[in-house]
């Protein structure tokens, strides 16, 4: 009698088991269309590109989570530069009520194959023209206008292997190349911006960055008016990589601006200094005050000071 019982509540458990799973399964495949439409028009709206994505889909079981191929972000819709942003896959977490709420409400969102494209010129133009002082006061008059909340929150973006791509306005010159290591980004989407810390491969010279601080809000009008500011540690930089001198340097500082506009400040330690004709290492450090526009990886050298030995 109690294993007949205990044979019926198991039937009982297994059934009810069954029935929700098959309403998961129901859920998500309605939800699919509207969460991918709802997730396009936020990324369109946020970013002013036009959004093309291969795949999306929703599964239920054991927890909600939408996984996805071929994401990319043109910028004003231009087809005459790579994408300012392409993903190769991605996946995410979510709560159910986060994907049927607004704004949509992602947990932590994985991405791979993550490549940031900054067309010649960078991204306030096609032609790379510096803009008026006119312009840039109304543009930042604009900035503090688009600070809203979007439509697409995201808590925790992580990517482990992405590339940052700067291209030259001078065709015959090659790209300049980042590789960028476990990026992690939280709080996208809240008005505030995000903080992030990251590693990255500098080519040259040849060493490792780490950097931590906040990007944001994104200016989806101008984006070079968008804020960032951090603090960097460069370690190891093998100065041999640059021809005519060698040593290896550390480095250290911060910096902050708009992102066509970045004030660093920092300071650099080279033990083993040389200068090829005279292949004779001596000390060298230096303190510096640098502007880089980062939309076109351009840097002017505001001052310098250096000591060698005791001069």
């Amino acid at each position: 009698m109690i294993a007949a019982r205990r044979r019926r509540t198991l039937l009982i458990a297994f059934t009810l088991i069954l029935i929700f799973a098959a309403i998961l399964l129901s859920v998500a495949t309605r939800l699919t269309p509207q969460v991918r439409d709802r997730a396009t028009a936020a990324l369109n709206e946020r970013f002013r590109s036009q959004v093309d994505l291969q795949s999306l889909q929703i599964s239920a079981f054991p927890r909600p989570a939408i996984s996805g191929t071929g994401l990319t972000l043109r910028h004003n819709a231009r087809t005459d530069v790579p994408p300012l942003i392409r993903i190769g896959a991605y996946s995410a977490s979510a709560g159910l009520w986060g994907l049927m709420s607004s704004p949509l409400h992602l947990k932590t969102v994985e991405l791979e194959r993550l490549e940031i494209t900054i067309p010649p010129g960078g991204v306030h133009g096609a032609e790379g023209q510096q803009r008026s002082s006119d312009e840039e006061t109304q543009s930042a008059a604009q900035s503090g206008s688009e600070t809203g909340s979007s439509r697409l929150v995201i808590d925790q973006i992580v990517s482990r292997t992405a590339r940052l791509v700067i291209m030259p306005r001078d065709r015959r010159k090659l790209p300049r190349r980042f590789d960028i290591h476990n990026l992690v980004m939280r709080g996208l989407g809240g008005g505030d911006g995000a903080t992030f810390e990251a590693a990255l491969t500098n080519s040259t010279p040849r060493g490792e960055i780490t950097t931590q601080g906040t990007f944001g809000p994104w200016q989806a009008e101008d984006p070079s008016q968008t804020p960032v500011r951090g603090e960097y540690a460069f370690k190891a930089a093998n100065l041999d990589t640059i021809k005519g001198i060698g040593g290896t340097l550390s480095s250290r500082g911060a910096y902050s601006g708009r992102l066509e506009r970045i004030d660093v400040k920092g300071e650099t330690e080279t033990p083993d200094f040389s200068i090829d004709l005279a292949k004779q290492p001596i000390p060298l450090r230096t303190r510096f005050h640098a502007i880089v526009d980062g939309t076109n990886g351009d840097t002017w050298l505001e001052r310098v000071e250096a000591r060698v030995i005791e001069t």
